[in-house]
This record gives C-alpha cells, sequence and structure tokens, in this order.
C-alpha cells in the first residue's frame, strides 16, 4: 500500500485547503477495521469531494474506469463500496490499429454513482442515472480527437445514502438527490477487511479494468442516512467542514462562517455508534481519517519518490487537424491462472502483484512498471509489452510470443493481462529395489 500525495484542495479555508491524490491503483488510506464499521446491512451515507485530473478531456474509444471513494469488500461475496464510474463509448470506433473514417467517430464519455453491497454469495452493483455526459469526436490519426463538450466539472460531491428501516437507496450530486435512482438494497454482510478510502478491490475486474488518478477531500461515513436537507448543506458548505473557512465581510463588518446549516456532520469520516450525526462542526488543520474510536491515519508521502506528472487520460485542447504530441496509458495486471487454460477464471483466479513489465516502441525505448499499475506513454506508437518471468513459473497467456502487441491512439487507455502458473512439483521417482542376498 502506497499513501497518497497532498495536494491543493478544492475548499476555500485558511490555511489553504488540502486535498489527497490517489496515484497508482495501490494508493489508498486504510482505517483497521471494527464494529463500527460494519455497514454493510446497516443505515449509513458515505460522502465525498472528488476531484478530476487536469483537463481538458477528449474523445476516446471505449474504456472504463473509476475513482473509489470507500471500499470495504472482500471479493468472495460481502462488504460495502461507493465509487464514480467512468465510461467511454464510441460505438462506431473500429478496433485498433484500424481507423475511424475521415469523418471520425461519435463518442461519447458518462459519469455515474455506483454503489455495491456483498450478500455472502456475490456482489450487487446499483447505478445511478448520469451525472455528466459529454460528447466529442475521435478522428483517425494523425488528427487529434476533439475536446469533448461539455467538459467534467474539477470538483463533485457525490454522495449515497441507505436506510434499512425505509427500504430505500439515494444517490445524491452535488447536494441533489438523483430522481429515478432509487434502489432497494439487498441483504449485506460483514467482513473483517479495513475500509479503503480511494482504493478499491474491484480493481482489475470487469466493474474496474482500469485505473486513473484522481483526487479525494472531506470522506465521509456515517451509520445513519442523511436526509436530503443535510446533504445539500454539504455540498454548499465551501469552507468545508473539518476546516477553519477564512472570515467574509460583510455590510456590517461582522466575521461570518460559511457552514451554516443545523445537522452539519463532523468533517471527519465517522461512524457513531448512537446511529446518530454528530451536529457539531470540528475544526481541525490536518489531514487525517478518523473514526469514533479514535483510530486515525495521517497520509505521508515517501520522500524519495519523485512525482512525475505524466498524462493518463486524453488530455489533447487542439481539435485541428494539425498532428499534435498526445498520450495514451497501458495498464498491466497478471493473473496465477491455476488450471493453465490461458482463460483467467476471475474472481477464482487472484492477481498477481509486483511482477515486472516492460513496454518497448519501435526504437528499442524501454519502460517498466510493476503489474496492477499503468503508465502514461506518447500515442500513435506500437508497443511491444512483455513480462519478466520468474523461476518456477510458466507463462500461459499470451500464447504465441508471449507479448503483447499493441498500437495506442491519442486518450485511449489500454489494459492488458498476462497469466502465469506455478511449476509444479515433479513426481517423485520410483526406483526398484533391489533385494538383499543371502
Amino acid at each position: 500500500m502506497i499513501g497518497p500525495l497532498t495536494v491543493p484542495g478544492n475548499l476555500v479555508a485558511s490555511p489553504p485547503d488540502t486535498a489527497l491524490l490517489f496515484y497508482t491503483p495501490n494508493t489508498y488510506v486504510e482505517v483497521p477495521a471494527g464494529s463500527d464499521l460494519d455497514l454493510a446491512n446497516a443505515d449509513l451515507t458515505i460522502d465525498a469531494w472528488v476531484g478530476l485530473i487536469s483537463g481538458p478531456w477528449s474523445a476516446g474509444r471505449d474504456s472504463l474506469h473509476v475513482y473509489s471513494v470507500v471500499d470495504k469488500l472482500d471479493l468472495a461475496g460481502t462488504g460495502y463500496a461507493f465509487y464514480v464510474q467512468v465510461r467511454t463509448s464510441c460505438p462506431t470506433c473500429p478496433p485498433p490499429p484500424q481507423q475511424p473514417p475521415p469523418s471520425g467517430s461519435a463518442s461519447t464519455m458518462e459519469m455515474r454513482l455506483v454503489f455495491v453491497v456483498g450478500t455472502g454469495s456475490g456482489l450487487v452493483f446499483y447505478t445511478s442515472g448520469a451525472i455528466y455526459s459529454g460528447t466529442g469526436t475521435v478522428f483517425p490519426s494523425p488528427t487529434p480527437p476533439s475536446v469533448l463538450t461539455p467538459q467534467p466539472p474539477p470538483w463533485m460531491h457525490v454522495a449515497v445514502t441507505v436506510d434499512r428501516a425505509q427500504s430505500v437507496g439515494k444517490f445524491y450530486f452535488g447536494g441533489n438527490h438523483i430522481l429515478g435512482s432509487d434502489f432497494v438494497s439487498a441483504t449485506g454482510i460483514n467482513n473483517g477487511n479495513p475500509v479503503w478510502l480511494g482504493g478499491t478491490r474491484l480493481y482489475g475486474s470487469p466493474q474496474a479494468p482500469a485505473f486513473t488518478e484522481f483526487k479525494l477531500n472531506e470522506i465521509e461515513l456515517f451509520d445513519v442516512a442523511l436526509a436530503g436537507p443535510d446533504l445539500q448543506a454539504i455540498a454548499a458548505a465551501n469552507g468545508g467542514k473539518c476546516k477553519t473557512p477564512p472570515p467574509t465581510r460583510t455590510a456590517s463588518a461582522t466575521m461570518t462562517s460559511s457552514t451554516t446549516a443545523t445537522r452539519t456532520p463532523s468533517g471527519t469520516p465517522t461512524v457513531s455508534p448512537t446511529g446518530t450525526t454528530t451536529p457539531t462542526s470540528v475544526p481541525t488543520q490536518t489531514r487525517t481519517v478518523t473514526v469514533t474510536r479514535t483510530v486515525s491515519f495521517t497520509p505521508t508521502q515517501t520522500p524519495s519518490r519523485t512525482r512525475t506528472r505524466t498524462p493518463t487520460v486524453t488530455r489533447t485542447a487542439s481539435s485541428t487537424p494539425t498532428p499534435t504530441p498526445c498520450f495514451a496509458e497501458i495498464c498491466v495486471t497478471k493473473f496465477h491462472d491455476q488450471d493453465r487454460d490461458g482463460i483467467h477464471d476471475y474472481p477464482l483466479e487472484r492477481y498477481i502483484d509486483g511482477w515486472l513489465i516492460f513496454i518497448a516502441d519501435p526504437g528499442g525505448n524501454t519502460r517498466a512498471l510493476t503489474t496492477r499499475q499503468c503508465i502514461g506513454v506518447p500515442a500513435l506508437v506500437t508497443y511491444t509489452v512483455s513480462e519478466a518471468l520468474q523461476i518456477g513459473w510458466t507463462q500461459t497467456f499470451p500464447a504465441g510470443t508471449g507479448t503483447h502487441q499493441v498500437f495506442v491512439e491519442c486518450g485511449q487507455l489500454v489494459n492488458l493481462e498476462f497469466g502465469n502458473s506455478a511449476a509444479q512439483p515433479a513426481p517423485p521417482t520410483n526406483t526398484p529395489k533391489i533385494p538383499p542376498i543371502d
């Protein structure tokens, strides 16, 4: 696990607000397990500010990634999670390396909220209506894709509530109830896993096949279903709930606070064992994640890590036919192919972390990453992606050369997979015994 980076936030506060940047699939904040976080079959509210990477965002081919807010899942089918789903669809784009027609192919990017609950026999996914939809056009290389219209918001406040007594779950965007998206949550089963903030155990699955960096701020978790006015007040509190907002000058020269609503929950992710929200606003200047039992985690940066800002999604601002440098992203996973059939039988066959992967361009320039990570690369290039085979393992996928040859286009997110099986020990040798000579 890698702690997130601290970056400028979206709220108006003094000292200046900070948020958390999640820059790899293995980046998250972990809150230790406890009975007060066992909310798979209880009332709950999860809310947070979600920040996108810098734009502008451009049209792209088919892709899917998520921004995880809270995850307490067990892939055996228990727990709960909440995330933002980002799906790009280009129905008429031909498979790469084929190119769209000169007139281009229409592309749409949509964002939706997703709540997941594990029933003990599987995971049930509830999805909201679209909270954002942008359209654009993908052109044949080397013409860059057009910029999405409208652009997605740089920050958005998202929330989900589950009221077991009323048998209703609701999604909220910007403090507003998303009509037509209510659901009746299945009976959930709890587990002993810690809570992850900003990470998810779904990465690499069909529901979350890829990763793109994102930011989180003001993450909150309650064991009560907040009402609509409460969530509106939270979303409208641009000074935040766990920071001291700067003073605002009024005609009477008095000092006012931007947090004025009643029943405003505290600014830290809190679970109250009494089933009620904490009505007080608690100012604090530290980036901590706190639960009622005073377990906290302060994310820190590794001093030796150098942060390199490589583009990970479409960021091409120009829509002119002039060739413009652009980038793509390649994500690589590896699975333990226990039955050696070259097929990932998910979730029975687990993912393998930490294997070295090489990405080489036609000029012989090679980049390296490890499995279950993503890397930004120049687009409009064909790459050869290979693995460093380890002793005691046999590669089962891909077949043939054992490498992937992939052409990436501007803004494309490519997910590649390798399969390996552990070598089985050789059967014992039965050496005939020579009877003793009398």
